[in-house]
């Protein structure tokens, strides 16, 4: 959904600011009036996420729901045990059939301390999470000033803004068009197996940027970029999301966190890169650095997986287990 959001607000934003800054230039307030409709859509957004959103709705409640059409989710008051066993639903036929629903219980006990395992894969995690976003934000800041100094050499300052949002514009969208397709990948492979391939196949993408020849393979290239990156914040966040249950905000809290940690220290280091050692350095430096990182976020989700929460499966009997 917010890639379909990015490709509406491309179709106003870029012509508005496209035509203000080739006919109107002058005109710096509707130039900048995008960022105006941004402020109020988001508004509005926020209005109706009030006003729609349930926020009492529970997975349990939720899993239930899918197997009976005529339950309202928004409206069940029943407690836990009174659905975790058995739910009357129909099937395609109008016959009446019994789906059982499986709470197979998380580990999670209020009592018992986490191991000295768990903390440090637990650590390893955090620490590993810190170091791909500052390696992810060493480059990132300076993608559009490579470009203008490596492929758009003689463009008037009029063009060159136009261009770069055209360059930008299919990576953050299809990119956030594949999050869907993503999600349902990282749900069935293996997360030491998804690390090893982004990873690869995010540093492949960087190398092949700062050797692209023209900016028609930037764009292409960037497309793939934008992806991975996606992809591996979609992969750090379906492994937090499955170290507790019961701390499970303060776990997203805390990676967030560390995330814009990352995001101060990083174009840090990457602009003294840029000014000191050159403009394709701090590309280099982030390929060393994320390829580095692979092995080390493996040893932290083997150390975590035995602590895992919430794994759903559905076995041949068609009964749903959450556990």
């Amino acid at each position: 959904m917010i890639g379909y959001g990015f490709l509406m607000g491309a179709f106003i934003s870029i012509p508005i600011f496209s035509l203000a800054t080739i006919f109107l230039p002058e005109n710096i307030p509707l130039m900048y009036s995008p960022l105006l409709i941004f402020a109020a859509i988001n508004l509005i957004a926020g209005h109706r996420f009030y006003l729609k959103v349930d926020e009492d709705l529970t997975f349990e409640k939720y899993s239930t729901s899918l197997y009976d059409s005529n339950l309202e989710i928004n409206k069940i008051e029943e407690k836990r045990e009174n659905i975790e066993n058995k739910e009357i639903a129909k099937n395609a036929h109008g016959i009446d059939t019994i789906t059982k629903i499986e709470i197979i219980e998380n580990g999670e006990d209020d009592n018992k301390k986490p191991s000295k395992v768990f903390y440090f894969g637990f650590s390893v995690l955090i620490l590993t999470i810190l170091v791909t976003s500052i390696t992810g934000t060493i480059y990132s800041p300076f993608i559009s000033a490579f470009l203008i100094e490596n492929l758009l050499p003689g463009f008037s300052a009029r063009i060159l803004p136009i261009i770069v949002m055209i360059v930008y514009f299919p990576a953050q969208v299809i990119s956030q068009l594949m999050a869907p397709i993503l999600g349902k990948v990282f749900d069935r492979i293996s997360p030491p197996i998804s690390i090893i391939f982004i990873g690869i196949f995010k540093a492949l993408m960087i190398w092949l940027l700062i050797w692209a020849l023209s900016p028609f393979d930037f764009a292409l290239i960037l497309i793939f970029l934008y992806i991975a990156a996606e992809a591996n914040i979609y992969l750090i966040q379906a492994i937090m999301s499955r170290v507790s249950i019961k701390h499970r905000g303060e776990i997203f809290g805390l990676n967030m966190w560390i995330d814009r940690l990352g995001r101060v220290i990083g174009p840090l280091i990457g602009g003294i890169l840029w000014d000191t050692m050159g403009y394709s350095v701090p590309f280099i430096i982030s390929i060393y650095i994320g390829l580095c990182l692979i092995p080390i976020f493996i040893l932290a989700i083997r150390k975590l997986s035995p602590y895992m929460v919430e794994q759903v499966d559905i076995d041949k009997s068609g009964i749903m287990k959450i556990k």
